[in-house]
């Protein structure tokens, strides 16, 4: 645990240098710690990525692979922040439960969520981490994930059958991902949980990325009824966030893996993707 503590400080002290880089030695001065201490915790910390170290100056300063941790989490907080005010809003209008997804690895978790005011209401608890082929909130992320992404899902052995609608088979889940992809949200019934009925938007930021996934669900039964408002409620919501996240007004060639293309003023059918 203090050879853990002494890295963070050191990393802590690049951080916070006024020119983003430190030689050895005023590292192991500002520390305190030794100067081999200090080389072997750099050493360590270079290996991994998290600093880097200039071959002409010697200096080090912080690596690429902890600013990426740092902007996905700066993500997830902002993404969060700014998606609250409109998840209450949908819930009010929907009076069905609304999530926030993001992906880790080959799972989707639910990093926010606004409950439904009604007595019976679909419930996934705040951290679900559950697989990204099951339920509209995840497939939407999927969708915009690399295409071998749905390879892994099966060499992890996470395409396997939790309801009779989950999807095992690669083909037809690549069908599925596409069909996202061209209508810009996803539909599912009783995927991860038996009698659900979800829908599913991506939302993008200003690179145009997508960052997170929105979603309404509740009981199929109750869902079913009212599919047609239920997306168009959605997808506004959907826009407003990633309105707020600085998504262009416009994708740049209005379909592919890093655009979503815009619904028509007339949908496609509601019929959900089984």
């Amino acid at each position: 645990m203090q050879t853990l503590f002494r890295a963070v400080q050191l990393l802590e002290l690049l951080g916070n240098d006024p020119r983003g880089e430190a030689v050895l030695g005023k590292l192991g001065r500002d520390s305190g710690l030794p100067a081999s201490t200090v080389h072997r915790l750099l050493k360590a910390l270079q290996a991994v990525g998290f600093v880097n170290q200039d071959v002409v100056s010697g200096r080090y300063r912080l690596g690429p692979r902890l600013l990426r941790l740092g902007l996905r989490a700066s993500n997830t907080i902002e993404v969060r922040a700014v998606a609250r005010r409109h998840m209450e809003e949908l819930t009010a209008k929907t009076l069905e439960t609304t999530y926030l997804s993001i992906v880790d690895d080959l799972y989707g978790v639910i990093i926010e969520k606004v409950e439904s005011p009604q007595h019976i209401r679909l419930f996934e608890p705040l951290g679900a981490r559950i697989p990204l082929n099951r339920g509209a909130s995840r497939k939407v992320l999927l969708a915009y994930l690399p295409d071998d992404v749905v390879d892994r899902l099966k060499s992890a052995g996470l395409l396997v059958a939790t309801t009779p609608s989950t999807v095992t088979d690669t083909d037809v889940l690549r069908r599925q991902l596409a069909t996202i992809r061209a209508h810009g949200y996803a539909h599912t019934s009783g995927e991860n949980t038996p009698g659900s009925g979800a829908l599913a938007v991506p939302l993008r930021d200003w690179n145009n990325t997508v960052v997170a996934g929105l979603s309404i669900a509740g009981p199929y039964e109750r869902f079913k009824r009212r599919l047609p408002e239920l997306r168009e409620l959605l997808i506004a919501a959907g826009e407003a966030i990633s309105g707020a996240l600085g998504r262009p007004d416009a994708p740049a060639d209005g379909q592919g893996e890093n655009t979503v293309q815009v619904p028509a003023r007339r949908r496609p059918s509601a019929r959900p993707i089984r």
